[in-house]
């Protein structure tokens, strides 16, 4: 996220100054790059008065309004052909040998799901909000196929890259953003379906958000979140809720946690496109 998950009410700006503080100066400041490698900086140069400066990630954010469309668990994979039953010849001294008709119902294709029941998946909260060029804010809902038998945690593993530069092909943002790369968790409680947020009306569980560039800029801009739902998970005490972070209220860790148990694993990911370096703005969002 440039600001994600239930980042709730964090703007991009407050985030940023916060950072630039602890860096001991003004928004903007580039980090060292070490060789071989390229490190982002979100403090990027001012953008243009007429558009909105917030990034924001996860419910850490004050979501800008999303795009129309859902996301979700991977589909099941097409039923296979129902296999024939297959018998053996009866044994000598009359006994049946046994039938291999079940075994093989058993494993059919079709009886393999490729979803676990009560799988995770996320759907948009309102339309997709572009700030030209660059800008964006997309908003979702994470959502159970069914009612969690004990409750349980929803966690997310999030990573941000950004390769942005000039018309003058000044690099201005390049490779993962330090700032992201962790971990963050959302509740569902038993018998519910839906987070502890949404049970209280409030559906922007997690907010995808980068601000708006310069007239002369072009780049490129992806978030890469892999989400799963852990049925009766006791949440492990490095997850810690810090609003300095970009996942503002949400429990997150910076170390990856050992989980298990998991409903299966889905891609939750948004890459923005844009090069106004010829004059067209329009900033491209693919899922």
């Amino acid at each position: 996220m440039a600001v994600l998950g239930k980042k709730k009410q964090m703007s991009y700006d407050r985030w940023s100054s916060r950072r630039s503080e602890r860096q001991g100066g003004h928004g903007g400041a580039v980090s060292d790059s070490v060789p071989g490698k390229r490190t982002l900086t979100m403090d990027l140069p001012a953008p243009s008065p007429t558009g909105p400066e917030r990034a924001e990630a996860g419910k850490g954010a004050a979501p800008l309004p999303p795009r129309t469309g859902t996301g979700g668990a991977a589909a099941e994979a097409p039923a296979a052909h129902e296999a024939p039953a297959v018998h053996e010849a009866p044994k000598a001294g009359g006994h049946a040998a046994p039938t291999l008709s079940m075994s093989l119902q058993q494993m059919r294709t079709s009886d393999i799901p490729t979803t676990p029941q009560a799988g995770l998946s996320y759907s948009q909260v309102g339309p997709l909000t572009k700030s030209d060029p660059g800008g964006f804010s997309w908003v979702v809902q994470w959502k159970l196929s069914g009612a969690s038998p004990a409750g349980g945690w929803i966690v997310q593993h999030l990573k941000v890259t950004a390769d942005v530069t000039n018309k003058a092909g000044k690099v201005l943002a390049a490779g993962e953003d330090k700032a992201f790369g962790y971990w963050e968790a959302w509740q569902v409680n038993k018998s519910k379906s839906v987070t502890t947020y949404a049970e209280g009306g409030d559906t922007a569980d997690d907010t995808y958000a980068y601000p708006q560039s310069g007239d002369d800029t072009k780049g490129t801009v992806k978030f890469m979140g892999t989400a799963e739902f852990y049925e009766a998970l006791k949440l492990p005490s490095s997850f810690v809720a810090d609003t300095s972070q970009p996942t503002g209220i949400l429990p997150m860790t910076r170390s990856k946690p050992t989980l298990a148990g998991g409903t299966g694993a889905i891609s939750h990911n948004l890459t923005a496109t844009w090069d106004a370096t010829g004059g067209d703005k329009t900033t491209k969002i693919s899922h």
